[in-house]
């Protein structure tokens, strides 16, 4: 198996831990939403708009927690992105060249 070129010798792993962050914060924005789309959709049938004064306040703390977390997954996935690109270019943390020669 041949060297990452972003991993340190302590093993551990910056991009890994900036796309772990992201999937988590993809995961919890994803239970919100799946646990509140009934709500939210449930005018949508009969053609009419959703009135907030509708649902009940728990359920628009899971939608607004549920923005919140695809609004911190969608940070994660751009940190995550920066974090690779910055280790490509370096060629490693040790400043060895890169796996690629």
């Amino acid at each position: 198996m041949f060297p990452l070129p972003w991993c340190d010798a302590g093993g551990t792993d910056a991009v890994s831990r900036s796309l772990s962050a992201a999937a988590d914060a993809s995961r919890r924005a994803r239970e919100h939403l799946c646990d509140a789309e009934p709500e939210l959709w449930r005018g949508k049938a009969s053609g009419q708009f959703l009135d907030a004064r509708d649902l009940d306040l728990a359920r628009l703390d899971r939608v607004a927690r549920a923005i919140d977390d695809a609004t911190a997954a969608a940070a994660a996935h751009r940190a995550a992105r920066r974090e690779l690109a910055g280790a490509l270019a370096a060629g490693g943390s040790s400043g060895t060249a890169g796996w690629w020669g």
